[in-house]
């Protein structure tokens, strides 16, 4: 698949978003984080394209978010497929990166996009790590297999500084975006996000599961504790 087409199925207004997901790191360092992982799982989410799964984040220094996850697509010749994506917002990014492109979400900023090939069942670990100076790149792993993908590589304006310990991610399911949302009819999926963690900045936890965007009280959100995270449920159908 050409990388103008992958990224095309990433444009996606974070404002439409299904639920959200907060999370934080209560004793992170005053300068921030110098990176941040976010574990997810969607063994029970259907192989179709129209949900997409991530964690944003944001950067001391400048205004506009980041987010890192996936968004599950059809089966290819009897392989699981799906595309993790990196993103950032911010005016005065770039990227040289051969997964990346100039915009996001029809906007400022940088998207970067892969096709994966890999077991549902299996926990994706999706990371920001800092490179060097304003530089940052999006790493997703196999947390069974050990493989290891950089999705993108970013640079952020000179003022950028390190990871803000706290922001939120969501589920979005972005077919709606364009037609607006039919709530009983709001497909049904699943997604497991486990308690980001940091070398810089130790144990961070999902803090809230919040329903949200047009759908809010419609669409049967339903969520879990479990050790180390949460399975959240969505949709009525």
């Amino acid at each position: 698949m050409k990388l103008s087409t992958i990224l095309a199925s990433t444009s996606i207004p974070l404002a439409l978003a299904n639920v959200r997901v907060k999370w934080s790191f209560p004793s992170a360092p005053a300068t921030g984080l110098e990176d941040i992982t976010f574990p997810m799982n969607m063994a029970n989410a259907k192989h179709e394209r129209g949900y997409y799964f991530a964690q944003q984040f944001n950067f001391e220094g400048i205004s506009a978010v980041g987010y890192i996850g996936f968004q599950p697509r059809p089966d290819r010749n009897g392989k699981p497929i799906f595309l993790a994506v990196f993103s950032s917002f911010q005016k005065g990014a770039t990227s040289t990166h051969a997964k990346c492109k100039s915009g996001a979400d029809g906007g400022a900023g940088v998207s970067c996009a892969i096709e994966g090939s890999g077991d549902y069942a299996n926990t994706y670990n999706f990371s920001v790590e800092h490179v060097s100076d304003t530089t940052w790149r999006g790493v997703m792993t196999n947390t069974v297999t050990g493989q290891k993908d950089e999705i993108g590589v970013i640079k952020l304006p000179s003022q950028a500084k390190n990871i803000k310990p706290s922001w939120t991610g969501f589920v979005e399911y972005f077919p709606w975006n364009a037609k607006g949302p039919d709530c009983p009819k709001q497909p049904k999926t699943e997604i497991t996000f486990y308690d980001p963690t940091s070398n810089t900045g130790g144990a961070g936890s999902i803090t809230a599961i919040e329903d949200y965007g047009d759908c809010s009280g419609k669409a049967n959100l339903k969520y879990t504790q479990i050790t180390g995270g949460y399975t959240v449920n969505y949709g009525n159908v």
